[in-house]
């Protein structure tokens, strides 16, 4: 899958592991490039949907219409499958081989707190 990112910070802390130990810290740095490593994986969006690696989900609410992927407990991966969310997207996964990385984020407690955006 083509994996492209949201901005120039998301993208730089994604592919230079130093950098997002610095920004990040251990843990969240080592599963946010295991993360990205697996998503170059896959062949394609349906594929990674039901993968059943850590909870692969569609958000809902303020952040409607991207993919959460869990981090750890708290933190998720967020995806943006550049397509529009409609009852057909599950059929439509299949057909998704780039996918955006828009950062990394806590949405729990009704806030949003971005550690990476």
């Amino acid at each position: 899958m083509e994996v492209i990112y949201a901005n120039a910070n998301v993208e730089e802390c994604c592919k230079n592991i130093k950098i997002s130990f610095r920004r990040l810290g251990a843990q969240i740095a080592n599963k946010l490039n295991k993360r990205i490593s697996q998503l170059m994986s896959f062949d394609n969006l349906y594929d990674v949907m039901n993968s059943g690696f850590d909870n692969p989900h569609i958000l809902t609410g303020d952040i409607k219409g991207y993919i959460a992927w869990d981090i750890n407990e708290n933190y998720r991966l967020i995806l943006d499958p550049l397509v529009n969310m409609d009852q057909s997207f599950k059929e439509e996964t299949k057909n998704i081989r780039k996918i955006e990385v828009k950062g990394v984020v806590d949405y729990h407690g009704g806030t949003q707190n971005w550690i990476l955006c």
